[in-house]
């Protein structure tokens, strides 16, 4: 991988991961659907939602690390810290009576699809809910996938690079030029995430 798709990279999921961790909604007790029509050696379950924009657009889906992954700009992922332990709660339900009991399975019973919000399992359980946080708003790196996802969008344009010698010594010095398009449903909205991601890149550095 080459140095300019890997500060892409690095520039794409500080934004998204970092930046914009205050921009996380949290959904409570959303049905889950099994998915028989790809269910094969595995029982694909998909969470059930009408809401506008859809946790699974484009760019936003379930958030896949615990809060605070991130310590003085240092990614705890890198030293061995795994996915999210509290951010997802999966249930399965029973009928006591006319009452529903929920009790939450083990996280080691079932694999989750971050991106498409669903829940994989073997035929050893059965999950009927789940509770989950996902982002807000949607990250993307092109601008094909505007039409893709529902506003708030922000668009990563890095569109030209220039590379000069150093003045002394081997090598280069290499300058990248990104524009930030911020697609939201009103101004205020836009502002907010124009003021987040202005104060998140001012003066600092990402990993």
């Amino acid at each position: 991988m080459k140095k300019w798709r890997k500060e892409d990279l690095s520039l794409y999921y500080y934004i998204k991961d970092v930046i914009l961790a205050d921009f996380i909604e949290q959904e409570a007790g959303v049905s889950l659907r099994h998915m028989s029509e790809i269910s094969t050696s595995s029982q694909v379950y998909e969470a059930l939602t009408e809401m506008i924009p859809t946790p699974t657009d484009r760019g936003r889906g379930w958030v896949y690390f615990d809060e605070g992954f991130y310590v003085d700009c240092t990614c705890l992922t890198c030293s061995g810290i795994v996915e999210q332990s509290s951010r997802i709660v999966v249930y399965s339900c029973t009928l006591s009576g006319n009452t529903q009991v929920l009790t939450p399975i083990s996280d080691s019973e079932y694999m989750i699809d971050y991106m498409d919000g669903r829940v994989i399992t073997s035929d050893a359980v059965t999950p009927a809910f789940v509770d989950y946080y996902w982002n807000y708003v949607s990250v993307v790196d092109e601008w094909s996938a505007i039409e893709a996802a529902e506003p708030p969008v922000v668009v990563i344009d890095m569109m030209q690079t220039d590379k000069m010698g150093y003045q002394l010594g081997g090598g280069k010095k290499t300058d990248r030029k990104v524009d930030i398009h911020i697609f939201a449903t009103c101004t205020a909205e836009r502002n907010d995430i124009a003021e987040a991601i202005y104060d998140g890149l001012y003066l600092k550095s990402a990993p």
